[in-house]
């Protein structure tokens, strides 16, 4: 079944009724979501208008259902909260508490760093553990330059409308309130791709906010957005992804909870209210853990609680929330090439398994994968388990275990949940580059996991020669030699049909090398007033080879003329004495001699580029000196002339393919060349031909 828009995010939205039975992409891949039907036309000023006012009228109701619902939790302040640091004497121990609901921030070796409430204190104190307290805030907050759910969708529609080549946005669902009728908020996916380019290309899907006090990771989301379509055209990398893959986006996979945190509650999980808290509980105890709600391994005490007002409570069943449901449709229906689930804080990449102490069975894979992403942002590389305890129903072991999708717990930066605005943009710049490798390794993931870097690519451009140096590693991935690596120009070739790039030092013996190749005159020819990107891929020693790094090589300012080739052989010898070839003259021919003269337009500049002397300017059919200096030669007809023509006898003739110098009543040959000199195929080279014969260069 072809795949169809489910309607483009408009400025405020939609209202009237769409059916949810299908969601089409240019990709031609099927996406078939089963769902009620549900309002979804563009709207009007005035649907707006009516939009804002249903939404007042629905948090009314909202909050007068939660008042008869939770009397006391509603409309008691909330407990004080403690951040502490507590010792725990092995892993069993540390998993017991997580299973009872302990609110574990960090871990460090033995010693955890938890979030307590009076009660919760009190318990432990009572059984004697030890408590260091900290200085840190455990209360939450929502800085002012964090985004709200609305605050989103407006980010989405004006990036759709100012760049409708790269972005579509789509509905995939509706979050549990709005299933419920107590609110109005739906899950958006936007798909990043050059839609020009509609072949089938591998698939990035980063899917971020399952925890909704995990502020900074829907920021972090729609960073890597912008970040993707404003560098479009302009950065070498960022470019080539959006050509040759399709990058998925979800900014907040929980919109529910998210409203809660953008109220400063230090709310967890989604907003499911179905089941009943005691008396007295905190307001932030209702809701299902979205990501104990996957449908892999679903159900085990380890990580996960049956208790529906746990802070990791599992849901009734796999796959209980509308929010979870969307999110698995989405990911079985596109075939994701790899799946990045981006949570807070922590500084990890995981990978599975999160629900078992045992190995995944790609777990060396995965470990490659997840090593060199956090090698590049400074992070930890570990099991999902590593972190100290397990955890059972989770995104990325459903998306592995399940779907065999190489899959990763991203636990970003920042030292809290709710990170200052002053770090916001850190952050994100931090984690940049894992984002953009994990793009750049989902065609072989697995493949490549274990290739060698290239950390930086140098382009000397010193016309018309082009030297490219690369600098490659294999340090963060397996230490091993780097054995080659070979270039390619404007597209991205099959392995051994590049440049061959050469060791600086002469010889790669060492998991860190500088090579270098010089690209020869006909490459500056060919792409002279252009900008095209250069591909770099190293291998190392045990022949597995890593992502290309990509670099501009820019020739915008060079404009090379386009003119016929002019060969011209000495008579005496019979060997090439100068070629004129894409505005160079060289001494010899252009493969083994060196550059005499450039032409650019009407100036003819000594050597290589425009850097040089100015030798000559041509003006109509003379030459003269410099740039407005005495005239030299003239060419009247076939005749060339020593200075103005009226000035005496002509010195040179050029006879359909060859130049004869004149003296007197006699004339002998001096060139002969591959073209009709006279005929005017050759261009300006006429005007050069008695410099050369004169070597008045």
């Amino acid at each position: 079944m072809e795949l169809e828009k489910m309607g483009t995010l408009t400025a405020s939205g939609y209202c009237g009724i769409v059916s949810h039975t299908s969601l089409k992409v240019r990709t031609g891949r099927s996406l078939s979501i089963s769902r009620q039907e549900k309002p979804l036309t563009k709207r009007t000023h005035c649907c707006w208008l009516t939009r804002v006012f249903y939404r007042f009228l629905v948090a009314g109701f909202v909050l007068l259902i939660a008042l008869l619902q939770f009397p006391s939790s509603a409309s008691a302040a909330s407990p004080d909260r403690y951040l502490v640091r507590l010792h725990f004497k092995d892993r069993s121990q540390l998993q017991t508490w997580v299973d009872n609901g302990l609110d574990v921030w960090e871990v460090h070796g033995t010693t955890a760093l938890v979030s307590l409430g009076n009660g919760q204190r009190l318990a432990l104190e009572a059984e004697g553990f030890s408590l260091s307290d900290v200085n840190l805030s455990a209360r939450a907050s929502f800085p002012a330059c964090y985004r709200t759910y609305d605050d989103m969708l407006l980010f989405l529609h004006e990036r759709e409308s100012r760049y409708p080549q790269l972005l579509h946005s789509f509905d995939i669902g509706d979050s549990w309130e709005k299933q419920n009728g107590l609110a109005d908020r739906d899950l958006y996916v936007v798909q990043l791709t050059n839609l020009e380019n509609s072949q089938p290309k591998p698939k990035l899907f980063l899917v971020a906010e399952h925890h909704a006090r995990e502020i900074i990771t829907p920021e972090i989301a729609m960073d890597f957005i912008d970040d993707l379509l404003v560098n479009y055209g302009q950065d070498p990398t960022i470019t080539w992804l959006l050509d040759n893959r399709e990058i998925w986006v979800m900014p907040m996979a929980n919109p529910d909870g998210y409203a809660r945190a953008a109220q400063a509650e230090d709310w967890r999980k989604n907003a499911n209210r179905s089941e009943r808290c005691p008396d007295g509980s905190p307001p932030w105890s209702y809701g299902v853990d979205l990501n104990r709600n996957y449908g892999y391994q679903w159900g085990l005490d380890a990580g996960s609680s049956p208790e529906p007002c746990n802070l990791t409570y599992r849901g009734e069943a796999p796959f209980s929330e509308p929010e979870t449901q969307a999110i698995r449709d989405l990911v079985r229906q596109q075939d994701f090439d790899i799946l990045v689930s981006l949570h807070s804080y922590g500084r990890l990449v995981l990978y599975p398994w999160a629900h078992t102490w045992e190995p995944a069975p790609d777990a060396a894979d995965l470990n490659a994968l997840a090593t060199r992403m956090a090698k590049a942002v400074g992070y930890i590389a570990e099991q999902s388990t590593g972190i100290g305890y397990m955890s059972s129903g989770d995104t990325t072991d459903w998306s592995y275990g399940e779907l065999g999708i190489p899959s990763f717990t991203i636990e970003v930066g920042g030292g809290s949940f709710w990170p200052a605005c002053s770090l916001k943009d850190q952050i994100y710049q931090e984690l940049r580059p894992a984002l953009i490798y994990a793009a750049m390794a989902a065609d072989h993931p697995y493949e490549v996991a274990g290739g060698p870097d290239v950390r930086q690519i140098a382009v000397d451009v010193s016309e018309p020669r082009i030297a490219v140096r690369a600098r490659i590693s294999d340090q963060w991935t397996g230490g091993n030699a780097i054995e080659a690596a070979e270039l390619f120009i404007e597209t991205l070739g099959e392995p051994g049909t590049g440049i061959a790039l050469s060791p600086s030092d002469g010889d790669c013996n060492t998991e860190n090398e500088w090579m270098t190749t010089h690209l020869d005159d006909n490459v500056f020819m060919q792409y002279a007033g252009q900008r095209v990107p250069l591909f770099v891929v190293a291998q190392d020693a045990t022949g597995t080879r890593g992502v290309p790094a990509i670099a501009w090589l820019d020739l915008r300012e060079y404009m090379v003329p386009q003119s016929q080739e002019v060969t011209l052989w000495a008579t005496d010898t019979g060997e090439p004495a100068f070629e004129i070839r894409g505005g160079y003259v060289y001494e010899g021919s252009a493969h083994n001699g060196h550059i005499l003269m450039t032409v650019r337009d009407t100036r003819i500049y000594r050597g290589a580029g425009t850097l040089g002397e100015l030798l000559y300017t041509l003006h109509g059919n003379q030459v003269q000196a410099g740039e407005a200096g005495p005239v030299i030669y003239t060419l009247r007809g076939n005749e060339i002339y020593d200075g103005p023509a009226a000035n005496g006898h002509p010195i040179f003739r050029i006879e359909n393919d060859r130049l004869t110098e004149v003296t007197g009543s006699t004339s002998e040959v001096v060139f002969t060349a591959n073209v009709d000199l006279a005929g005017g195929t050759a261009g300006n080279a006429a005007l050069l031909l008695p410099i050369l014969a004169d070597r008045r260069y």
